[in-house]
């Protein structure tokens, strides 16, 4: 079965990736302008954790602390597909200086995202929040079905906890076994810089005392912890609702990208006003960044809001962003059954039909 059978007046992939490249015009100004408020606003947080006067208020900035390391998580990603600035030294600088304060080791996620993540989204992979299948679920033990559980549910503090033991330790921070062997001596490089930094920056806190007035165990539970993991909080969850939905599939197996796993149809477009897109950095246009990786953050609003009508009458996944449809999704799409392609609940009850776009498939 080719393209043209199921979109028979819609671009390909290569088509739309080159219309899309208008949008792919990095403006170093601006890239480096963005970047370096985000790192400043992260930097007045942390100030605000050592020097605000009462317990409450910083614990506030704590958490904003988190919140910015996961608006750096974006430039940092942005950077790593070269579309910052058109610098690509300047890129390589914030991507490396983005991700060390998140503990990412650059080389291994750049090793994971673009060779695995990119070229097989929603596959059978070891990616972030791969659905299990019911017998897959089942057979996991206690622990990780509780995991699983707790990521899958309404209450978002399971996002971190899942997301720094699946996925963090697995292929962002330490150069396990699995990881190919041609991709570990320079992640070894890039963990030992990681070590460092995380052994200069927990001194420096530990000795909070001597420069402010905040004991050490609060500087470092506030100024370390509390900041590291809001921010997988947040980007354990920002990828789940980017892959999961009660209209995207998943794929176990071959399966031919051309037609039933083109990234625009795998990956949710949470629709949201400019204002918000932009201040959120165009986190949630994903599907536009999996056509053409090279457009920038700060016009992934303009990129997204073109491919929309593009493509418009495609199975693209469009919804408006909110809270209540956000839960609606965790509370359908817990596992998956990938010979049916449909959702299930953690019982094995079916929770939607067919996926729309693999009925179509069939039915051709």
């Amino acid at each position: 079965m080719d393209t043209a059978s199921l979109h028979p007046h819609y671009p390909t992939e290569r088509e739309m990736c080159r219309e899309l490249a208008r949008f792919a015009t990095p403006n170093t100004h601006l890239g480096l302008a963005l970047y370096l408020t985000e790192y400043a606003l992260y930097v007045v947080a942390i100030a605000g954790v050592l020097w605000l006067p009462t317990l409450p208020w910083k614990i506030v900035a704590s958490v904003v602390a988190g919140f910015q390391l996961g608006k750096l998580s974006l430039f940092a990603h942005d950077a790593a597909h070269g579309a910052t600035t058109s610098s690509r030294a300047i890129n390589r600088i914030i991507a490396v200086a983005a991700m060390t304060p998140i503990l990412y080791n650059y080389h291994l996620w750049s090793w994971d995202h673009h060779t695995m993540h990119h070229r097989y989204p929603n596959g059978d992979h070891p990616d972030a929040f791969v659905p299990f299948s019911k017998s897959e679920f089942d057979a996991l033990p206690a622990w990780r079905r509780l995991l699983e559980r707790a990521a899958r549910s309404p209450w978002f503090l399971g996002f971190g906890i899942h997301f720094i033991i699946v996925r963090w330790y697995a292929t962002k921070f330490f150069p396990r076994d699995p990881i190919p062997e041609y991709v570990r001596p320079k992640a070894w490089q890039y963990f030992r810089g990681l070590v460092l930094y995380i052994v200069t920056w927990t001194a420096l806190l530990f000795a909070a005392p001597l420069y402010s007035p905040t004991d050490a165990l609060t500087a470092l539970v506030l100024g370390f912890l509390v900041p590291v993991y809001v921010f997988n909080m947040l980007f354990g969850a920002t990828l789940y609702f980017q892959h999961n939905h009660p209209l995207i599939p998943w794929f176990r197996g071959t399966v031919d990208r051309n037609v039933f796993a083109r990234p625009e149809y795998l990956t949710a477009h949470l629709a949201m006003p400019r204002w918000l897109s932009k201040c959120m950095h165009g986190v949630f246009d994903h599907p536009v960044h999996h056509i053409n990786p090279r457009v920038p953050l700060y016009r992934a609003y303009e990129a997204q809001q073109y491919l929309n009508r593009r493509l418009d009458g495609a199975p693209l996944v469009i919804e408006e962003f909110s809270p209540m449809r956000m839960i609606r999704t965790l509370r359908t799409c817990k596992l998956y059954d990938f010979s049916e392609h449909r959702w299930l609940d953690f019982d094995g009850h079916p929770t939607t039909g067919s996926v729309p776009l693999m009925k179509h498939a069939k039915a051709k």
